[in-house]
């Protein structure tokens, strides 16, 4: 039996030398043309070889996601702008989503992009329309005697201010006012409850393009302007705005100095109509705007203004709602405020604002 064993363990040593001689390590010198030693190239290779099927890969992805054909995509302006027209075309409506910078601290949705929003209805109404053609809003007529619209008043009134990521519904028309104006009105909603949010009407008038005077309304302008309007009563009541010009010494007027940027500019290089509603915001105490909410604003628009005018924002209390220590005194629930912009002398906007406490 101690021979069989030693006869089998002298076997099994001499097989265990012989795997080992065919198993020498990679960089041995006498290893010879082993396998072994080709493995790290052929990991590069494959690894080289990844890469490139990678990269082909992605830069097929590029080319397709860069070619423009590829995409077959149906883009027309009815896309981009959601908006669609009711009443046989006198009423345009479109729905859009507040988005986060159009929100302020308390991610309710700021009054200068309300007012912005407003104005774009209106100009997505006049393109569906035909009425840009020559301009915004122009006629024929109009062109040939060289006459723009301007704004001439704007009223904003608030119910409830629409909130970060709400889905709004916007409606608007336009209709005849007095002699020489027409108003456009809108309606703001909110989609999901149909609540109205926001009212607005808009009052303009009539310039000559070169001379930069107000023109009459003639009787040609009117009836082709007369399709596109709507027989429509005011949807909130007209406010007169005060008449007389702000003091800047006078009793309880604060003032805030500033100065118009390129950013405030619109398509006719002149400050944006939404723009001097910040201005006005800057022009009111800091107390006020953390502890009010602006619900009705009225702007009068008197002078154009250009890129680098210095400003002085005014605003003082509406009957002298003015105490001692230089805060106003609440009537009512709310704070009624007169305000003008001022440049150089000049008087280029006068507003009024109406402000209830925010635990209201």
């Amino acid at each position: 039996m101690a021979a069989v064993s030693s006869s089998y363990c002298c076997n099994l040593g001499k097989k265990f030398n012989s795997n080992l001689k065919k198993e020498q390590r990679f960089g041995d010198s006498n290893t010879g043309n082993l396998q072994l030693k080709n493995h790290p190239k052929l990991f590069l290779e494959g690894l080289r070889t990844s890469n490139i099927i990678a990269k082909s890969s992605i830069a097929s992805e590029v080319r397709k996601i860069n070619s423009y054909e590829s995409r077959n995509l149906d883009i027309t302006h009815g896309n981009l702008t959601m908006g669609e027209l009711l009443n046989d075309g006198l009423v345009y409506q479109r729905h859009f989503l507040v988005k986060s910078y159009e929100s302020g601290p308390d991610k309710k949705m700021t009054m200068f992009f309300i007012i912005n929003q407003l104005h774009e209805s209106k100009l997505n109404h006049l393109k569906s329309c035909g009425l840009v053609t020559t301009g915004l809003g122009t006629t024929p007529e109009m062109t040939k005697r060289g006459l723009i619209w301007v704004v001439h008043k704007l009223q904003v009134v608030v119910d409830q201010y629409p909130s970060w990521n709400d889905i709004v519904q916007l409606q608007t028309w336009s209709c005849f006012y007095g002699k020489n104006s027409y108003r456009r009105d809108w309606i703001v909603r909110n989609y999901k409850t149909g609540q109205v949010l926001i009212r607005a009407s808009c009052f303009y008038v009539l310039m000559n393009r070169n001379t930069r005077k107000l023109s009459k309304f003639y009787d040609e302008m009117k009836e082709e302007m007369n399709p596109h309007f709507l027989k429509s009563d005011p949807i909130i009541e007209e406010e007169n705005i005060i008449s007389t010009k702000l003091d800047v010494d006078a009793k309880g007027c604060n003032c805030t100095s500033l100065v118009t940027r390129l950013s405030d500019l619109d398509m006719n290089h002149h400050v944006n109509n939404a723009s001097y509603i910040n201005f006005i915001l800057e022009g009111t105490p800091r107390w006020m705007l953390e502890s009010h909410r602006l619900s009705t604003v009225t702007v009068k628009y008197l002078k154009e203004c250009g890129v680098d005018k210095i400003l002085q924002s005014l605003s003082m209390p509406i009957q002298n709602d003015v105490i001692s220590n230089g805060n106003y005194l609440v009537k009512e629930n709310y704070i009624k405020l007169h305000h003008s912009i001022v440049s150089e002398g000049i008087e280029l906007v006068r507003a009024t604002t109406l402000w209830t406490p925010y635990s209201i």
